[in-house]
């Protein structure tokens, strides 16, 4: 009980630590501008950008473990449910950077904080994965929904305002699910944290 309390204490502490200024100097071009002018993107879209590539990469690679590590069909196929929905908004941010003709270098690797919470969730002992890897969802899930809720009310950028939008609705079910998946795996605990 204590390991999954500590376990769940660096997961919230991380995500509200974890860097959002980590891009190298971010630059676009846009259609038919000189690119010796390219104007630098805004700190908060870049923070923006940076936030969804990570969390999308961090979503992915921890479904992964999951799938390896569970036992519990719930879990699997929530596992696998991230994965594939993490994976479709990689690939529509991609798009809605290129559309938008944004050139930037999306991060290639989770950062230090994220890592040592994939390290952290894959030294679990099995006994406890599964409610740990779930307690784990919900605080990233929640952690992302405030970053997309908050860029689609008032980021700069229009395009990915409205890419921030259409995320938004996925991400609530997959927390709401998450929040069920929890509750029935650790009915005691998932009643004194509401």
């Amino acid at each position: 009980m204590r390991a999954r309390d500590s376990f769940a204490a660096l997961i919230f502490t991380l995500c509200l630590t974890a860097p959002t200024n980590g891009l190298p100097v971010v630059r676009i071009a846009r259609a038919g501008a000189d690119h010796h002018s390219a104007a630098t993107v805004a700190s908060d879209t870049a923070d923006y950008i940076r936030n969804c590539a990570i969390a999308d990469m961090f979503a992915i690679v921890t479904g992964r473990v999951a799938q390896k590590a569970t036992r519990n069909d719930d879990v699997r196929r929530f596992s696998q449910m991230v994965i594939d929905d993490h994976t479709a908004f990689q690939d529509a941010l991609g798009a809605t950077l290129k559309q938008a003709e944004f050139t930037m270098t999306l991060p290639s690797a989770l950062d230090a904080p994220h890592v040592a919470m994939v390290q952290q969730l894959e030294d679990t002992a099995a006994a406890n994965f599964d409610v740990s890897f779930m307690q784990q969802q919900i605080v990233t899930m929640q952690n992302a929904l405030r970053v997309q809720a908050s860029y689609a009310k008032s980021g700069r950028d229009l395009t990915l305002r409205r890419f921030a939008s259409e995320t938004i609705p996925k991400i609530e079910m997959h927390l709401a699910l998450a929040q069920r998946i929890f509750q029935k795996l650790s009915p005691k605990t998932a009643s004194t944290r509401r």
